[in-house]
Order: structure tokens, then sequence, then C-alpha cells
């Protein structure tokens, strides 16, 4: 009930026991004013307090319509207990109107047990009573509204031998009512989720975007959310359930909606953090397929630093065991190539070494590891430092082979296969052999 209604109510409350005879009677016409206020926003008063034209004594409280049915209104707020002949008084003015009238009689103070019995004692119940307590249960913030309490009240004792129906009863009603249909809707929505999904999400052909935006847009909020909690899990599902064939769309489909048709990056993020720590490394050739490693790379720079790193040292400890095998190589490739310039500068030194020896080998450029590492020598994104420490490293190795003193030409020969680098150490051609020598006389 709205709180304006509710404050004249407490203000009617608040005159006590002390007040005069003369406060009482306005309290008593106050509150019927009030009764029928409430009735007129609830849209079912026909009449305000009156009396009736063909007899000037016959006072009508008010007059309202529920359930298609016109009720007279009694109203009472009086300190003494009623008497059950009150009924009788009130039951007179409803059988003299219109068969099928029937009357409200409303008591600020309870009514007695008798009074309540005897409402279909011996005849017809045409009267309904709201007493006592179900007047504080009404004028409260969360409390029910007249309306739907008596149109629920005509129904029960309509139907069965009940001359009154709390509202507290009623309240336990509803609150039943509701535990009923938020099942009912819950499982309905459980249900749309499950053939949305079925259809657009989990199907592992390719689906129509256009028409899973048109099915989308036509779902209310309580079916969105519920579909986002159910996507979460599942994306992931339907990543490490993979077929690995050309023509399993289903990550492709979840993909699709999580970025287009209702984005979340949280869910993104947390997607992605789980293929790049867990699922990914635990199958680079089945999971990191282009197909599937495109649709998360771009996120990789959002993942926390611990997670980029640990997923850039399995890369490289797979790309070293599986390092001469060139298609193996070309995936591997695929995958540092989308994420490099976020991989950490301690991290990419290892690939760095890797991409050198890939330069200087007779792989084909028609390999992208060695069409990337030619563009990593050539332009120039791999430091002239990290080529010098590459080429100590393997003069270090070579010199370890000889014995006995070496003559320069030896000493030169040695870096022979490195002559290609020539023009990347920022070493001038006629001080190559020098250099190379220099580096071979400085290892111990």
């Amino acid at each position: 009930m709205e709180k304006r209604f509710v404050d004249r109510f407490k203000a009617l409350e608040a005159l006590g026991k002390r007040s005069t005879t003369k406060e009482k009677q306005q309290r008593g016409r106050d509150f019927e004013i009030l009764i029928n206020d409430v009735f007129e926003d609830e849209k079912i008063l026909l009449k305000r307090s009156y009396h009736t034209s063909d007899n000037s004594s016959e006072q009508i409280d008010g007059a309202i319509e529920v359930w298609q049915r016109v009720c007279l209104v009694e109203v009472k707020w009086v300190s003494a207990q009623l008497a059950a002949s009150q009924v009788g008084a009130f039951q007179g003015k409803i059988i003299s109107k219109f068969k099928g009238t029937l009357g409200v009689f409303i008591s600020r103070n309870p009514l007695s047990d008798n009074f309540v019995s005897s409402l279909n004692r011996g005849h017809n119940q045409q009267i309904l009573v709201i007493h006592g307590q179900d007047l504080d249960l009404l004028f409260h913030v969360e409390g029910p509204n007249f309306a739907e309490y008596i149109s629920h009240c005509l129904k029960i004792v309509s139907y069965d031998n009940v001359p009154y129906f709390s509202v507290q009863d009623y309240v336990l009603h509803i609150e039943k009512e509701m535990v009923k249909i938020n099942m009912a809707r819950e499982k309905a929505i459980k249900d749309a989720v499950i053939r949305f999904s079925n259809e657009f999400l989990e199907t592992k052909s390719k689906i129509n975007y256009m028409e899973m935006h048109k099915i989308y847009a036509l779902y209310k909020e309580d079916f969105r959310s519920s579909l986002m909690d159910y996507v979460a899990p599942n994306y992931k599902n339907a990543i490490k359930n993979y077929s690995n064939c050309e023509d399993d769309f289903s990550i492709q489909n979840y993909a699709y909606f999580i970025l287009n048709v209702q984005p979340n990056q949280l869910i993104v993020k947390q997607v992605a953090e789980e293929y790049f720590n867990l699922i990914i490394v635990s199958d680079f050739r089945k999971y990191g397929r282009p197909d599937i490693f495109r649709l998360f790379k771009s996120h990789f720079y959002l993942l926390p630093v611990e997670v980029q790193n640990h997923f850039s040292l399995e890369l490289y400890e797979a790309f070293s065991q599986h390092f001469g095998n060139f298609a193996d190589e070309n995936l591997f490739n695929q995958i540092y190539e989308g994420i490099w310039t976020h991989i950490s500068k301690e991290n990419n030194a290892l690939f760095y070494s890797k991409y050198i020896e890939i330069f200087l080998s007779t792989r084909s450029d028609k390999y992208s590891q060695k069409s990337f590492a030619n563009y990593l020598i050539k332009n120039e994104q791999i430091p002239k430092s990290h080529i010098e420490n590459w080429i100590k490293e393997k003069l270090k190795h070579k010199k370890e082979k000889y014995k006995g003193k070496l003559d320069d030409e030896t000493k030169f020969s040695m870096a022979i296969d490195f002559s290609e680098l020539l023009n990347y150490t920022g070493i001038a051609r006629e001080n190559w052999k020098t250099y190379i020598i220099g580096l071979v006389d400085g290892i111990k």
C-alpha cells in the first residue's frame, strides 16, 4: 500500500484512549474517508458515504465493485465490542437492495467469534468481514491490496463453508502461490535457455547469426541473465569437448554470442584465462588450431601477468620439444606470432634464440615460422645484444670441440654459418672477421 495511506492510518491509531467522545467520533469519520480513498486509489470505488434516496435515515458508508459484484461497505472504529446484532442491521441494508448485492463489514477492533460465525448461520452468507489484525497487515507498505484480498475472499466463501478468511491466511496463500509461480517460471526459463543453446550455441553446424540476434531479442531480462549463467561454464566445456574437425562450429557460435549478441567482457576474460592457463596447454595440437586460437588471442593482454608468463613458458617448452618438425613449428609459430608483443622481455628472449636458428636454417620461406623469423631479424625486433649473445653461445659450444691452440682462420671458420647475421649486428663487413676472432678469444 502507498505510504501516504499508511501514514494516515498510523495517525488515527495515535489517538489515545483518553481522547474525547467527539474526537473518537471524528476518528470514525476519518477512518471511513480513508477506506474510501484507498478504494478509489485501487479503482473499485463506486460511491462514497451516502443516504439512500428512498429512506434518508439509511446510511451506507460506501459502495465498491469487486469481481463484477457490487458490495456495500460498513466501516466501524469503536472501542466497545460490537454485538452480533450489528450483522443483522447491515444484512437488512443489503437484502433491501437488488438481489446479488453483497457487503463488506470493516471494523478496526477485533470482532468476536460469535460475530464472525453469525455471518452464515442459518442463511446464505452475503457479508465479508475485515477486522483487527487484518487492517494492520493491509495498512502496510508491503501489504496486499484491498481489492485483491476481497476478490480472493469472495472466491473462498463461494465454494467453501468458510465465513471468514483472514489477511494473514491470504498472505500465506500468496507466498505459496508465488513459490509455485516462481518454480514454474524458473522451469520455463531453464527450458528456454536449453532450447536456445541447442539451436544456436551447442550445435556443431554453422548457424544463422542474424536469426540468433532476432530470437534473443524476443526474450526478457530474466531469461538473458539465466542464459549468461549457462554460457560461462558451458562455453568452457564446448572448448574442452571440441571434436577437432572442420565442421564443428560450437566454439565459434559461443564466441560470436559472447562478443556480439550479449557482450560480456567478464565471461570473455574468464574463459580466455582458463583457455590459456589450462585448456590449450593440455593439447596444443587440438586447442591451438587457428580456428580456435583466433577467438582468444586478442584477449591475451587482458590476462593476469602470472597467467601470461605461465602460458608463454609452456608454449616455449612445447616449441622446443617439437623443434625441427616443420608442421608443429608452424602451429606453435602461429600461436606465438599472435601474442608475442604481450609476452615479457625475459620470455621473449627464449623464443628469439629459436627464431635466430630458423632464420639461418634452410627452411623454405613458405613456412610461416621462417617468414616470421625473417620479419623479426630484418626488422630488428630481436635486439642486437641478443644476437651477439646467441653467437657467443654457439661459438662457445664449437670451441669446446677443439683441442689445443686455434689459429685465426679456424676461429673465423667457426662462424661461417652465422654470416647471414652480419647485417643485423651493427658490425661493418670489413670488421666481421676481427669481431668473430675477438669473441672466440674472449670465451673461457
